[in-house]
Order: structure tokens, then C-alpha cells, then sequence
């Protein structure tokens, strides 16, 4: 049976990807939220199809309010009732204290904090206008596991990342009893561009579990928050313990022996 649809931002490649395919497993519709058209994006609606669920790609820009405003109401059209909202899609590039600029820091918050609250503004509006129980709607953000051991590589992505978590916990009390908000803090789970296969391997062997989380960890964590109905306000970090490293860099900077 068919569950509430779901909204993915950042849903046709990496982590993204693999969290709206276990939306589609768990029985629920999902739209994958895109920039633009791509392969990737029709592939992934093809895969959630093939579970037996209706899937829809659907165009909007994270940094501009006005092409994200209204789409669950026109998700709804298609895909029936909206419930869900999964808030992966993220922008991360590096700058520290010395490069840090106001371009850098509006860019990383338009579209790691900004657009992730419109879309959940636009959800909670779509909920009450359609009487929607109690309840019913659900929220998870997707932070990152440098946020319980900080450092200041990739500096206006953290400081956006810790906006969203703290908005996590304030709309927890703000938005209940109609939806529920909750997060994921993955850790070390997919190789960068800039690592190279032994560096990523040896950051994922750095773990105190000694190997890395995989992206179906990261998937089955936002399962749980759908599939448990008193979980809201919580963050839950998923990285084989390595927040309790007390990483001085970015794990890159360490395993690759960049400066």
C-alpha cells in the first residue's frame, strides 16, 4: 500500500539517491527535486517506478524561493498526498578563515539553509491546507558529522550545516503536532573528487569501528525516522565513530596529506 509522498532534494546521484530508493521500498512515492533535467534524475525515477510507486523528477532552484514555492501542492497533483520531505541536496566548497568571503557564505546558506526551510514553510502550509492528520508529516535534514567534532576546512558549508541543525531542533517544538523534524549526520561515507582510493580507504579503516558508514546506513536512519511517529527534534550521527576523533582537519587534508 502506498504511503504519503515524499520529496528529495539532491535525490538523483550519491546518498540522495540511495535514500529515495528506500523511500520507494518502504512503500512511499517519492519526487526527486533537480536544478535541471539530467540522465541521472530520469534514472532514479525509473528505479522508484519499478518498486511499484509512483516517482516524478520535478525542477527547482534551492537558492531561488520563487521556483520552490508551491511544489508540494503541484507534487500533490501527480503524486497524491504529500507527507514527507528529505532535505539532502547540499552545496559544499571549501574556504577557511582566510578565503572566507560574503559570496561564499550567502551561496552555502542559500542553498544549505535557506532552501531546505522554504521547502519545509511550503510542506507545513501544504499539510494544513489540506487538513492533513497530526502527525503525518514528516522532516529530515541531512547535516554532516563534522558538526559534533568542528573544524574549520570547507568553513561557510559547516557554519550553514550547524544553521540547519539548530533550526532542526527549534521547529521540532514549533511544528508539532503536525509534522515531526529530525536529522542525520552522516560521516565518512562516499569518496570525494579529491580523494584518492587509498585515501578514502584508509579514512574509512581510521574509524573507531574500523570501516566507514555506507549510504544504505544513511537511508535506514531516515527509514526509522519515518517509521517511528514519537522521534522528533532528534539528530542522529551516523559516521562508525569518527566524531570522537578529534580530526584537527578535514578528513581529506589528513589521509591525502594535503597542506
Amino acid at each position: 500500500m502506498e504511503k504519503g509522498g515524499v520529496l528529495v532534494t539532491g535525490g538523483s546521484r550519491r546518498i540522495g539517491r540511495v535514500i529515495a530508493l528506500a523511500l520507494a521500498d518502504a512503500g512511499h512515492c517519492v519526487a526527486i527535486l533537480t536544478r535541471s533535467p539530467s540522465p541521472e534524475g530520469a534514472a532514479v525515477v525509473a528505479e522508484i517506478e519499478a518498486r511499484g510507486v509512483k516517482g516524478m523528477l520535478i525542477e527547482g532552484d534551492l537558492s531561488n524561493e520563487d521556483s520552490i514555492r508551491g511544489i508540494f501542492t503541484r507534487l500533490a497533483e501527480f503524486l497524491g498526498p504529500m507527507t514527507g520531505l528529505v532535505n539532502c541536496a547540499s552545496l559544499f566548497e571549501w574556504d577557511d578563515i582566510n578565503s572566507v568571503s560574503y559570496k561564499s557564505i550567502l551561496d552555502h546558506s542559500s542553498t544549505n539553509l535557506a532552501g531546505p526551510l522554504i521547502l519545509t514553510s511550503d510542506l507545513i502550509t501544504y499539510l494544513k491546507e489540506n487538513s492533513v492528520g497530526n502527525g503525518t508529516g514528516c522532516i529530515v535534514n541531512v547535516l554532516d558529522q563534522k558538526l559534533a567534532s568542528p573544524n574549520g576546512d570547507h568553513l561557510s558549508y559547516t557554519v550553514s550545516k550547524y544553521a540547519l541543525e539548530g533550526a532542526t531542533r527549534a521547529l521540532s517544538r514549533s511544528l508539532a503536532p503536525i509534522a515531526r523534524i529530525n536529522a542525520v549526520s552522516p560521516g565518512h561515507t562516499l569518496q570525494s573528487t579529491e580523494q584518492t582510493d587509498r585515501g578514502f580507504a584508509l579514512a574509512q579503516s581510521q574509524s573507531p569501528l574500523g570501516y566507514g558508514p555506507t549510504p544504505e546506513d544513511i537511508a535506514q536512519t531516515v527509514i526509522l525516522y519515518f517509521s517511528v511517529p514519537s522521534l522528533t527534534g532528534q539528530v542522529i550521527t551516523v559516521d562508525s565513530g569518527e566524531h570522537m576523533m578529534n580530526r584537527s582537519r578535514d578528513v581529506v587534508f589528513e589521509t591525502e596529506g594535503l597542506e
